[in-house]
């Protein structure tokens, strides 16, 4: 059908648009017209704009659109001012129409201005349509005429101007304005004491002088004479000429006085090289050339920070401008040059870190341009470099990581230039588990016991400085199989007196434990170091003390070891002391290492390999730290001063420092409750430090302190804070991730805390283990008050594994089977993958396995599955994001559902007889049997028999009666995985059968004569005849005919028995004679029933006899007769024929 609707849509629209067209057009109220011109008047002329609208009303505005007057606007004209008239017609305005009425009187007239005395000035003034006419204070005579009236006065004087027009019939005069110059007296007196060609040097800095009489003041400016400058002018580097005068509040300035400035400088130096292209990590050694009596000194590019006199040998790691000049002692310096160094590289991409789990393989890769021979490297612990035989190309493959791959590598490229990459680090996901908390036994209160601690892969020591009076203590753990931490020797040497203050600061290296004394002896200090007997006892090896033998050394305030070498700082002495381990295991004296300019230098060391980093907190305005290298000859050199950007004074920066390779993390902090910075360095290729970051934490408060104890290996450091939450304390755990940035990892704060514990007093840290001390761990009920107390913690590297899983018990089908999954390596949360069968889908489970390994989760299986496995195929661990294919096969174990295997079967019985119904089932448990019946009546099955019977397998019901017949019977069986029902079982009761037996006509002999049986329809009737037996089944009609077959004399049948489906067999008695005529006799007639309304089965003819017709249908009174022939044929209610069937009589002929 047509759409009809959108024509319509459309001229909606169109009506709608060119209504609104319309509406818009119609109602703009028309401009008004005849409106007054623009014009020029007179002061106070009258004025009556007029103006005619032909819709509305005409209404007036000024400038800012503030209503005036309707119709007529009438006023004197004072001011220039421009007017608006717009028609109000139906509240529409229409447009305005501008009126501007120009004022003839003075504008762009001269302000009110200060002179100095002899100054001239121009006074300037512009009128509309007059004369401009200039007058003093006396208004009587003009003085000037015109736009411009030049004045030189010599005192303050009033002037006054006005526009005159005196050329018209009425004479047209504004107006005064008025206005007054004031003229100030000069200084009379110059500046004196100027120094007016002084000469300086290239660069320095001059201070102009000169000095003024009374109140009057010395200002400086540049030639110009207008632009005033500071006197004080810094790097110089042009001869100039500046000015300066005298100048005062209340008189005019003096006249300026000259300053000729004249800058010398010496000869430049010559470079030899302005341009230098070197690989990275080579050195370059820089040099120029002076005039005689000149020194060439080298520079950074700020021109100020200075290198290195005459020759600079640099080693950059970026391109670096340097500038150089000519200095002269006593005499000008030259201009500066510069020379800039260019780097480089074969390298095109660094490698970059790798986090990898553990089993899998790790990857560095190097792109280079050119083709360089390669050589991966893998850093020991000592600090040196060994080659990987395998790494020679441009990638480095690590198969199957363990945690021995863990660490830093580094590429060897061999091209157009000899260079090393960046180190990298290969390193594990980590996961923090809370191990256990120490406190031990004999510690009391206010010992502090945790005020320094260090920690390895086995072991750990905790030192105690205030137990007994400050003697101190330090406490030694040992790591248990499970990962627990359990104290194994509390060292207290014998010789320790109040305030010797052992256990302030304490060290690990192998079996060797280092705890130092820092108080002893008048605060000289000592060093003690124990080691593990064979049989596990503590034993003291040797003791160290201050080499300076002085009091107030402090020697051992803070101690570091690694690698054989032990570093002490002496903060009172201001010294670091370095002693090295020989082959005997004695620790001898290497060397002292000092700044002389330090103070407090030593509060803090650090060791690593061969760097160390030694903090300084009062140096200078805010503390530094002071790095130093070992070199090839085993000689510590000095690497420079580091501090961070923007350091406060009174920072205290190298309050706290750790190394670990190419990271060293120092902070500055004043106390616990203090705010402080962490500021993280690195070391690039070619052995520069820079620093990388600052660290902070979100969750620690302000006053928190973190970094008032630092730990740091490899990429893991840990910050102590224990002024946290006023006191508590907590300690941060900090991760560097691939792409070299440091970020929170975790927070640590245990439960249980209280104001005042100072949880993260110290920290320490090792490969596997993070150890967090409260020194002042309190407890709610004494006498536990402000002991200390230890916090161990592991960092996971393990393996994500299952080893095996086992179904706890056999389920019935479709229930929830509970698996047992044993083997992890951790208590942290993994996510398993699963499958029911090896073809079947996966599936994921998240669990949590407690200390022993050991986590379950549940699946609901089928009995299908009940010959199949389950399959783990992988294990993730959820907190390191590491995953593990694994193949872990368990059995699964289903119980058996309640089946019905056999039976019950179909019953035909007598009448009387017992009917018996079986059925067979299988099941888990004991089954029970619950046999029910339905009635042949009934169309569902009723109540459960009530019998002796029904808890059995084999229902028996005896004396069944016709009653019965039809009924069905069905068992339903109870097991522990479900109920099972069988199928329905009808039970037939046959009744008992009844047969006769009737001989049929006479026979001739040797032909076939019949006997006729007749009774239970389905009967099976036994019979025997002339000893021959035979069987024979009555049709549904409850007759058969039996054919005698030729017989030549009377023949005897006799019952034997009868059974109806094998059934209700019983013994019969009966015979019957079949007769065999004589020869000649004749043959009896036979009745012949045919049909033509089809009630004989396919209209078979069918003869009857007469006799046998007689015998079977029961001849009856009330029967009808018909004659047929000499003979009559009774056919009784027993005999049936449709209307219309038609009787025949035959005439047999007689027997041969």
């Amino acid at each position: 059908m047509e759409n009809i609707y959108l024509s319509n849509y459309q001229k909606i629209f169109v009506f709608c648009g060119l209504l609104f067209s319309f509406q818009l057009t119609f109602a703009q109220t028309p401009a008004p017209t005849g409106v007054t011109s623009d014009q020029i008047v007179c002061y106070d002329t009258p004025m009556s704009l007029t103006a005619t609208c032909s819709k509305g009303i005409a209404k007036w505005y000024n400038e800012s659109n503030v209503f005036l007057s309707n119709v007529a606007l009438n006023f004197n004209a004072t001011q220039t001012a421009t007017y608006t008239v717009k028609c109000l017609y139906n509240a529409v305005f229409s447009v305005g129409v501008p009126v501007t009425i120009t004022v003839n009187r003075p504008f762009n007239v001269t302000r009110e201005q200060s002179l100095c005395h002899c100054d001239e000035l121009d006074l300037k003034a512009s009128c509309p349509n007059a004369d401009v006419v200039w007058y003093g204070s006396d208004t009587t005579f003009p003085i000037s005429t015109g736009p411009i009236f030049h004045i030189a006065p010599d005192n303050s004087t009033t002037y006054n101007v006005r526009c005159e027009k005196t050329d018209s019939d009425v004479p047209c005069i504004s107006p005064f304005d008025t206005f007054t110059i004031y003229v100030y007296s000069t200084l009379n007196d110059d500046p004196t004491g100027v120094t007016v060609s002084p000469a300086i040097c290239l660069g320095e800095s001059l201070t102009l002088d000169g000095t003024c009489s009374g109140t009057a003041q010395p200002f400086f400016y540049l030639n110009d004479g207008i632009t005033e400058i500071n006197p004080v002018i810094t790097n110089l580097t042009t001869s100039t000429t500046y000015k300066v005068r005298c100048e005062s509040l209340d008189l005019c300035p003096s006249a300026f006085t000259d300053i000729n400035v004249t800058v010398n400088a010496a000869t430049a130096p010559a470079i030899i090289s302005t341009s230098t292209s070197i690989c990275k990590g080579e050195s370059i050694l820089l040099d120029a050339t002076c005039d005689v009596g000149a020194d060439v000194v080298w520079y950074e590019n700020d021109g100020i920070t200075q290198i290195d006199n005459t020759h600079l040998l640099v080693t950059p790691s970026s391109d670096v401008t340097y500038k150089v000049r000519c200095e002269v002692s006593g005499d000008c310096s030259s201009v500066f040059d510069s020379t800039t160094i260019t780097l480089t590289s074969d390298i095109i991409t660094q490698p970059v870190s790798t986090l990898v789990c553990l089993g899998d393989n790790a990857t560095f890769v190097v792109d280079v341009s050119g083709t360089p021979t390669f050589q991966w490297q893998k850093k020991q612990d000592n600090g040196t470099f060994v080659d990987i035989p395998a790494g020679i190309t441009n990638t480095l493959v690590i198969s199957n990581v363990t945690l021995e791959d863990r660490g830093y590598y580094r590429c060897h490229i061999v091209g157009s230039c000899d260079f090393y990459t960046d180190e990298v680090f290969l390193s594990f996901p980590q996961t923090i588990i809370t191990k256990n908390k120490e406190v031990p036994a004999n510690v009391t209160i206010l010992d502090e016991f945790g005020n320094a601690s260090a920690v390895s892969d086995s072991l750990a020591v905790v030192g105690a400085w205030s137990k007994a009076n400050y003697k101190g203590a330090a406490y030694v753990y040992k790591m248990n199989p499970g990962g627990k931490w359990s104290q194994i020797a509390q060292l207290s040497p014998a010789d320790l007196l109040p305030d010797d203050s052992f256990g302030a600061a304490v060290a690990i290296s192998g079996d060797t434990v280092f705890v130092s004394a820092p108080g002893q002896n008048a605060d000289m200090g000592a060093v003690y170091i124990f080691t593990k007997e064979t049989d596990g006892t503590w034993i003291q090896l040797d003791k160290i003390e201050s080499p300076n033998h002085s009091s107030d050394d402090y020697f051992g305030g803070s101690i570091s070891v690694s690698n054989g070498l032990l570093a002490v700082g002496a903060d009172g002495w201001e010294s670091v002391f370095i002693y090295k381990r020989d082959e005997m295991g004695i620790w001898n004296y290497e060397t002292e290492l000092f700044e002389n300019f330090s103070t407090y230098y030593g509060y803090s060391v650090s060791i690593s390999g061969k760097n160390l980093v030694v903090g300084a907190p009062d140096d200078g305005a805010g503390g530094a730290v002071f790095v130093y290298e070992k070199d090839e000859f085993d000689i510590w050199q000095s690497i420079g001063r580091y501090v961070p950007d923007n350091l406060d004074s009174g920072a205290g920066f190298g309050f706290a420092t750790a190394i670990s390779g190419n990271t060293i993390i120092a902070s500055g902090y004043v106390d616990p409750t203090g705010e402080s910075i962490v500021q993280v360095f690195e070391r690039d290729a070619v052995g520069n430090w820079f620093p990388k970051t600052k660290l902070s934490s979100a969750d620690i408060s302000d006053e928190g302190g973190l970094g008032y104890s630092i730990a740091i290996r490899d990429n893991i450091a840990v910050l102590g804070a224990p002024g946290n939450f006023v006191g508590k304390g907590a300690a941060v755990v900090f991760e560097r991730n691939t792409a070299g940035n440091w970020v929170q990892k975790k927070l640590l704060i245990p439960s249980g805390l209280v104001i005042g514990d100072l949880f993260g007093t110290s920290v320490a840290l090792s490969k596997t283990s993070i150890l967090a001390c409260a020194s002042f761990l309190s407890s709610p009920f004494p006498p536990e008050v402000s002991k200390g107390g230890a916090y161990f913690y592991s960092l996971s590297t393990s393996i994500p594994a299952i080893t095996n899983v086992q179904q706890v018990a056999a389920i019935c089908s479709s229930q929830k089977a509970t698996f047992i999954l044993t083997g992890f390596p951790s208590t942290e949360t993994y996510t398993v993958t699963y499958k029911i069968d090896f073809t079947g889908t996966e599936k994921t489970t998240v669990v949590t396995p407690d200390s022993t390994g050991k986590a379950t989760f549940t699946e609901t299986l089928l009995w299908a599955n009940n010959t199949k496995n389950i399959y783990i195929t992988k294990v993730k661990n959820n907190a390191t994001n590491c995953e593990k294919t694994i193949e872990v096969i368990g059995e699964l174990s289903l119980k058996a559902p309640t089946q019905i295997t056999g039976g019950p079967n179909a019953q035909i019985v007598c009448v009387g007889e017992t009917a018996v119904f079986m059925v067979e089932a299988t099941g888990e448990g004991t089954l029970n049997f619950q046999w029910q019946r339905q009635t042949p009546s009934s169309s569902g099955f009723g109540t459960p028999l009530n019998n002796d019977f029904s808890d059995i397998s084999v229902l028996t019901l005896a004396n069944r009666t016709l009653a019965d017949n039809g009924a069905l019977y069905r068992a339903k069986v109870t097991g522990e995985c479900g109920i099972a029902t069988s199928g329905d079982a009808p039970l037939t009761v046959l009744p008992k059968a009844i047969v006769t037996i009737t001989a049929g006509p006479p026979v001739c002999p040797g032909t076939n004569a019949t006997v006729v049986l007749s009774g239970t329809p389905g009967a099976e009737v036994h019979y025997e005849s002339n000893g021959f037996s035979a069987f024979t089944i009555l049709d549904g009609s409850g007759v058969a005919t039996i054919s005698t077959g030729p017989i030549v004399g009377p023949t005897t049948y006799n019952l034997v028995s009868v059974n109806i489906f094998g059934k209700c067999n019983r013994t019969l008695s009966g015979s019957v004679v079949v007769d065999v005529l004589p020869t000649g006799a004749s043959i009896p007639s036979a009745l012949v029933l045919t049909s033509p309304t089809n009630d004989v089965a396919n209209t078979v003819v069918s003869n009857y006899f007469a006799q046998n017709i007689q015998s079977t249908n029961k001849i009856e009174a009330g029967g009808k007769s018909d004659q047929i022939g000499n003979k009559y044929v009774l056919l009784g209610p027993g005999f049936e024929a449709a209307p219309g069937s038609i009787f025949l009589a035959k005439i047999s002929p007689s027997c041969p």
